[in-house]
């Protein structure tokens, strides 16, 4: 349902498991328990900036300090349509190093796990895999490289 202001959109094609893998400095399991927000002015909308501090539990890419801090903007304009913000819980996660903090590499970058499984970039169906399958074929690509 559309709101009288509001501006409505579509989420991009998401990016191939290859695309995904190649486009992040940092792939990693994490866990997030708590988050900070604050709205910051800026010109032509006002940003909700979400910092976060991670457990790194597992890292598959990159380099990190096994506690890393991650970051998010979003801006609160009339757009419905936008990229998931931060929550707490356990992640599999694809993220680019900005200075000292990490940030999503793209609007698909963020997998939530329960229980050990999770929806994991797949086109054809909604299958929930298992965070050990999914792991090993992030492992499989990147031994290919």
């Amino acid at each position: 349902m559309l709101f009288a202001g509001s501006i409505g959109a579509v989420p991009p094609v998401p990016p191939t498991k290859n695309e995904l893998i190649d486009g992040a400095d940092f792939i990693a399991v994490i866990s997030i328990s708590k988050i900070d927000e604050k709205t910051e002015r800026r010109t032509p909308f006002h940003v909700l900036v979400q910092t976060a501090q991670a457990n790194v539990e597992r890292v598959l890419k990159g380099e990190a300090p096994a506690k890393c801090v991650l970051r998010h903007e979003d801006e609160l304009s009339e757009f419905l349509c936008k990229p998931p913000k931060l929550a707490t819980g356990r992640f599999l996660v694809f993220l680019k190093r900005q200075g000292d903090v990490f940030v999503q590499s793209n609007w698909y970058s963020i997998f939530p796990i329960e229980e050990d499984k999770l929806a994991w970039i797949d086109r054809t169906s909604s299958k929930v895999w298992s965070l050990e399958e999914v792991t090993a074929e992030i492992v499989a690509f990147l031994k290919k490289q």
